[in-house]
C-alpha cells in the first residue's frame, strides 16, 4: 500500500478542516499569563516593521472601496519591486474618519456585505505568474476588475512575488552587489511571506485574515496548489526566515502561512515528473517534429511515457474513500506504455462526462475555439511608468503579461456536423441525445482529435537546458539548471541506444546528473528544490516532506481538455489525491470539454463563478471567536 497523508497521519481529514483562527491573532503585544510563560521566548517586537497603518487607508467614494497599495510584507525587501502587495477592502467593512489626506480606518463588527459578514470576509488572492514569472502589485490605484470580488464581500490582495529567476536591486544598497535569488523556492516563499503579512495584521483586518483563498492559471494555479498544500511546511522555515516574513505575532505566537482553498485551473503540480506524463497523454501519439523515427527524442518519448505507470501507482489513488471506493491504478500493456486499468478507465470516464456536460449547455449553431493564456490576467498588477522603467533597467525577467492565443476557430452548425467533425478520421465518439451518453473509444483517439502534442520531447526539463521550468531551478551560479531524475535515470541507462539514433550527446547523461547536485546558496540541491516543488510530496510517498504541512481544507479545480500545454492529468491526479487521501475536506473537479489553457468554465464566467463558490463556503463565524 501507498505511504498517504491518511495513514500516516491518522486522520488528517479532521485536521485540514480545523479553524485558522489561531493563525489569525492580533499583532499588539499582551501581557503574560501562565499559558504564556510556557512559550519560547521571543522578541514580540521584531515585526512591528510590518504593523499595516491604519491611518493610512486611501478611498475611492464612488465605488466605496478602501485601499492600501504597494506595502512590503517582509522586513528588509531584497526585491523592493515585488515583494510588496496592495490592499482592496469593500467600504462597508470599515467605519473611518479623514486622517489628512486619507482614511483612520476601524473594522464594523456588525458590518456585511451581500451574503457574508464581516467576520467571515474571505480574502482572494490571485497569482499570475504564467510560465512562472514574477508579478507586480499595482503602484496606482484602478478599480477596473475588481467589482465583482468587491461586490460578493470579498478582500481582494494582490501580493508581488520574484519569478522564475533573479534580478538585480539597484538602489539602498547596504552590502552585497545588489543582486537576488530568484525561483523555486524563493517565489512561493515571497506569496507566504504576504500571507504571513495578513495573518499578522488580522486584527486590523475585516474576517480576520481567516480565510485566505489562493488562485490562478496553468504555472498560477500550480504555485496556489503547492501553497495549499505546504501550509507552515518547516522546509520553507530557513527561506521565510531569510526573506523576513513575519515568524510570530505581537504576543509571540506563530503566524501561518497555511490557505483556507484553492482555485486552479489546469494546474502544475509535479514538474519533476511532468514530462513523463506529457509523453504517456500526449507524445507517444505523435510522430513529428521531435518524435520523429530516427531521432533520439522519439525513443526518449516512448521511454518517458512508460515511466508514468509507475508514478501514478505510487500515488495510491482511489475513486473516493470508504468501502465503495476503488483503485485508480494503471496496467502495464504489451507496449509497455501503461494503456489499461482503473485510472485508464476513470481517465475516459472524466471525457465523457465533460463531453456529456458540453453537449447539455452548447447551443448551435456555435463558433468553438480553445485559448491559450499566459496567465490568469487577474487585476490589480499593473506595472506602469517607473515600474516599467525599474524592470527594464534592473531585472533580468521581464513581469509576464497575459498574452492570449487561440487554436483555429470552427464553425458547426449542428451537433451532428460537430460530431462528423470530430470523428473524421475514425469513429471514436458516439453521442446519444435522447438519454444524452456520451462513449469514447480510447484516449488516443481523444488526443489525436482535440489535443495533440504541441510541446516538444522534452517539454519542461528541455534537452538543451533553455525551458522557462529549467530557469526556474537556475541558482546565482547558473542560471538554467536540469531538475527531472526521471530522464536523468533513462539517459544514463539508455545511452547506448539513443546513441544509434539521431541528435544524441554523449554528454547529456553526465551533465545531467551533475546539476541534479547542484545546491543553492541555502544548501538545498535542485532535486530537494524539486521535491519541495511536488505537490504530491505532502500528500503521499516517502519523503520527510509527508505529513509536514497544513492542507487547504477546500478546493476548487477546472481542468481544460483541448490543449497540450499543461498534461490535463496533473490537475486530475491533485483532485484524486486530495480525495483519496482525506487531506482535504472538500474537492470540486470539473473537465472542461474544449477548455483551454484559461479560465475555462462549463458554463458562465469565472469571475462570477468564483466568488459564488467561495461564499457557498464561507463559515458563519461566530463574532465572539474573534481575536480583541
Amino acid at each position: 500500500m501507498a505511504l498517504t497523508r491518511r495513514n500516516f497521519l491518522c486522520g488528517a481529514a479532521g485536521l485540514a478542516g480545523l479553524t485558522l483562527a489561531s493563525c489569525a491573532q492580533n499583532p499588539a503585544p499582551a501581557e503574560e499569563d501562565s499559558a504564556d510563560q510556557k512559550k519560547p521566548k521571543v522578541d514580540v517586537h521584531a515585526f512591528d516593521k510590518l504593523a499595516l497603518d491604519g491611518s493610512a487607508w486611501n478611498y475611492d467614494e464612488e465605488h466605496d472601496v478602501y485601499y492600501q497599495l504597494g506595502l512590503p510584507y517582509v522586513l528588509d525587501p531584497v526585491a523592493s519591486l515585488y515583494q510588496k502587495l496592495s490592499i482592496y477592502v469593500p467600504g462597508a467593512y470599515f467605519e473611518s474618519k479623514a486622517h489628512g489626506a486619507t482614511y483612520e480606518c476601524h473594522v464594523k463588527e456588525d458590518s456585511q456585505v451581500a451574503e457574508i459578514p464581516q467576520a467571515s470576509a474571505p480574502i482572494l488572492l490571485p497569482i499570475n505568474c504564467g510560465d512562472f514569472g514574477p508579478q507586480i502589485a499595482a503602484s496606482t490605484y484602478s478599480y477596473e476588475g475588481l467589482k465583482t470580488y468587491l461586490d460578493a464581500g470579498c478582500i481582494y490582495v494582490f501580493a508581488g512575488c520574484r519569478g522564475r529567476s533573479g534580478g538585480y536591486e539597484s538602489k539602498n544598497q547596504l552590502e552585497g552587489d545588489g543582486s537576488f535569488d530568484g525561483g523555486m523556492p524563493w517565489n512561493i516563499t515571497d506569496l507566504k511571506a504576504a500571507v504571513r503579512f495578513l495573518r499578522y495584521n488580522a486584527a486590523v483586518l475585516p474576517g480576520g485574515a481567516q480565510s485566505i483563498y489562493g488562485m490562478g492559471l496553468g504555472a498560477g494555479a500550480g504555485i496556489a496548489s503547492l501553497m495549499g498544500v505546504s501550509g507552515d511546511a518547516p522546509c520553507f522555515d530557513l527561506y521565510l526566515k531569510e526573506d523576513g516574513a513575519a515568524l510570530w505575532d505581537g504576543r509571540g505566537n506563530p503566524v501561518s502561512d497555511a490557505l483556507t482553498g484553492v482555485l486552479a485551473w489546469t494546474p502544475v503540480v509535479d514538474l519533476t515528473h511532468q514530462d513523463g506524463a506529457y509523453e504517456w497523454l500526449y507524445g507517444r501519439f505523435s510522430q513529428s517534429e521531435s518524435r520523429v523515427t530516427d531521432l533520439w527524442t522519439s525513443a526518449l518519448s516512448q521511454d518517458l511515457a512508460g515511466t508514468y505507470g509507475p508514478f501514478v501507482n505510487a500515488l495510491g489513488l482511489s475513486s473516493g474513500s470508504g468501502e465503495d471506493a476503488r483503485e485508480l491504478s494503471l496496467v502495464e500493456t504489451g507496449d509497455g506504455l501503461w494503456s489499461d486499468g482503473g485510472y485508464y478507465q476513470e481517465l475516459l470516464s472524466q471525457l465523457e462526462g465533460a463531453a456529456t456536460q458540453f453537449f447539455e449547455h452548447a447551443s448551435f449553431p456555435a463558433t468553438l475555439s480553445a485559448s491559450i493564456q499566459t496567465s490568469a490576467g487577474f487585476p490589480g498588477g499593473q506595472a506602469t511608468g517607473a515600474d516599467s522603467q525599474a524592470i527594464a533597467a534592473n531585472v533580468a525577467q521581464s513581469a509576464t503579461g497575459e498574452a492570449v492565443s487561440s487554436a483555429p476557430a470552427i464553425s458547426v452548425p449542428s451537433v451532428a456536423a460537430y460530431l462528423a467533425t470530430l470523428n473524421s478520421t475514425s469513429q471514436w465518439l458516439s453521442y446519444n441525445p435522447s438519454d444524452m451518453v456520451v462513449r469514447i473509444a480510447d484516449l488516443r483517439s481523444f488526443i489525436q482529435a482535440c489535443a495533440p502534442a504541441s510541446l516538444p520531447c522534452t517539454a519542461f526539463d528541455g534537452i538543451e537546458c533553455k525551458t522557462d521550468e529549467n530557469q526556474l531551478f537556475g541558482t546565482g551560479t547558473h542560471a538554467t539548471l536540469h531538475f527531472s531524475r526521471d530522464i536523468y535515470e533513462l539517459l544514463n541507462h539508455n545511452q547506448s541506444t539513443y546513441a544509434t539514433l539521431s541528435g544524441w550527446q554523449n554528454t547529456y547523461p553526465g551533465d545531467w546528473g551533475v546539476e541534479l547536485l547542484e545546491k543553492n546558496a541555502q544548501g538545498a540541491t535542485v532535486e530537494r528544490r524539486g521535491q519541495m516543488a511536488n505537490a504530491f510530496n505532502y500528500l503521499v510517498g516517502e519523503t520527510d516532506l509527508l505529513g509536514s504541512a497544513k492542507v487547504a481544507p477546500q478546493w476548487r479545480i477546472q481542468v481544460g481538455l483541448a490543449q497540450s500545454v499543461v498534461p490535463f492529468t496533473s490537475g486530475i491526479n491533485l483532485a484524486w489525491c486530495l480525495r483519496s487521501t482525506g487531506a482535504a475536506q472538500q474537492v470540486d473537479l470539473t473537465c472542461v470539454w474544449g477548455g483551454g489553457h484559461d479560465l475555462c468554465e462549463v458554463t458562465g464566467a469565472a469571475p462570477e463563478n468564483l466568488v459564488n463558490w467561495i461564499k457557498e463556503r464561507i463559515p458563519q463565524v461566530d463574532e465572539s471567536e474573534r481575536t480583541q
